[in-house]
């Protein structure tokens, strides 16, 4: 705590309160350690008919929050910490009041995003089409996200997987612990191959194409039904 209460008095930092939920989720406990600021609102008093400005907890501004699995903690996993939302300018202090000195890799988050949109589309039950669509819209916004050096979101990879259901894909990754970070900034495209790619690996070989290609020609050896 005296980390965090030396950090909050230092610019940009403007204060705020840490809050601390401890949870269980089957048999998996939780612990998220969130931040929240105090931001000025008004309000209209109805006796005086005067304008009075009020203190309010600014949910909507989270600075930022992670979630601990105790679990893995104990079983000594270093996949333990994910980073749920936040803003980046305050990450530092953050990530040192709770003893985290990395966030999560980029690669890392690729390969724990690559596991839950396959797990997901596959438990929704989406076609080839649709899984081809969704992992091609997802591709061109990181792709931009890469270029233009800024913070990936899981939930507007969220939005992209279902736009009737753009809190799906979000809330399916945390409740079933995928450990993929609610932002996070990455450099390398070809972390994310992976959504117009696909690789089949055998003793002595290995075979990748684009996915494209699968809904194209397909030859049919003669006589053997396969491919």
């Amino acid at each position: 705590m005296n980390t965090l209460k030396k950090a909050i008095n230092i610019p940009p930092t403007k204060g705020g309160y840490v809050i601390f939920i401890h949870y269980s989720q089957g048999s998996t406990d939780f612990v998220v350690t969130t931040m929240l600021d105090n931001s000025a609102q008004f309000s209209v008093n109805e006796e005086k008919l005067i304008i009075e400005k009020l203190s309010a907890l600014n949910i909507d501004e989270l600075v930022r929050a992670n979630r601990v699995n105790i679990n893995k903690w104990n079983d000594n996993d270093d996949a333990y910490l994910t980073f749920i939302k936040g803003k980046r300018d305050v990450s530092i202090f953050f990530q040192e009041f709770i003893g985290n000195t990395d966030l999560t890799s980029a690669k890392v988050n690729a390969n724990n995003l690559k596991d839950a949109l396959q797990e997901y589309m596959r438990v929704m039950g989406f076609d080839r089409d649709k899984k081809f669509k969704v992992s091609k819209e997802i591709e061109d916004y990181i792709f931009k996200k890469i270029d233009s050096e800024e913070d990936i979101e899981l939930d507007s990879i969220s939005a992209l997987v279902d736009a009737e259901n753009p809190r799906g894909f979000r809330d399916y990754s945390l409740e079933n612990d995928k450990s993929v970070s609610g932002r996070f900034r990455a450099t390398k495209k070809g972390n994310f191959y992976f959504l117009h790619r696909t690789v089949v690996k055998g003793t002595g070989y290995k075979l990748e194409f684009d996915k494209e290609l699968i809904k194209k020609d397909v030859v049919i050896r003669d006589g053997s039904g396969r491919m």
